[in-house]
């Protein structure tokens, strides 16, 4: 068992199991009404996590994760990774290539899974 944390603004559990009980009463909610839609793919991945979700960047050194999720389009990752030593890291959001200094901030980070990937973000092999 490890401890998995998840940096959103909207609390991306709570908003999938409110969108699969409208789909299950026959309503057609969007999938924008979805905090994040990789919930389902990051259960799969880290089935052994005990998941925990914030919305301030600063509570998550007190949780001591071993694996951070955070989108990067609302919150910057320094911050999500400040007095943080998590050994996965998944970098969500990011569509448009705006933080190329990803590596400069998860030098410390054995795995960094990444949602999308851009040539401009790369300052060591991968």
């Amino acid at each position: 068992m490890f401890r998995a944390v998840w940096l959103a603004r909207n609390d991306p559990f709570a908003s999938r199991q409110a969108f699969a009980a409208a789909s299950a009463a026959g309503a057609a909610p969007s999938v924008y009404a979805l905090a994040a839609w990789e919930v389902d793919y990051l259960l799969t991945l880290f089935p052994e996590g005990r998941w925990r979700w914030t919305n301030e960047a600063g509570a998550i050194a007190a949780l001591k994760p071993d694996v951070v999720v955070v989108m990067s389009n609302d919150f910057p990752l320094a911050s999500a990774l400040a007095g943080v030593a998590p050994r996965v890291l998944v970098h969500l959001s990011d569509e448009w290539g705006k933080t190329p200094d990803t590596h400069r901030h998860t030098r410390g980070v054995p795995l960094v899974l990444r949602q999308h990937r851009f040539a401009t973000t790369s300052t060591r092999p991968t």
